[in-house]
């Protein structure tokens, strides 16, 4: 498998990080292999090798009450939903 998505995720954080946006400080660590397909497996679905990719580099974004949605977007309107929330 290649690396394709952690690549470039890395350099779009690295581009946010110096255009002084915070994103990246509030990124939950990535998951292992096993509680992916744990998380994917209670919804009868196998996750593909992108998925799991993407999951094991970060896993979504830290959003508590009082969190500015300009500090979590990786894109303009679109944050990043940790697995546990995404499905």
């Amino acid at each position: 498998m290649t690396k394709n998505i952690s690549k470039s995720l890395t350099l779009i954080l690295k581009f946010l990080n110096e255009w002084d946006m915070p994103v990246g400080s509030y990124l939950n660590e990535g998951l292992s292999q096993s509680e992916i397909e744990e998380c994917f497996k209670a919804i009868d679905l196998k996750a593909t090798d992108e998925l799991v990719e993407l999951f094991q580099y970060k896993n979504g974004t830290k959003i508590s009450e009082g969190t500015s949605l300009d500090d979590i977007q990786l894109i303009p309107g679109f944050h990043f939903l940790s697995l546990q929330h995404a499905i």
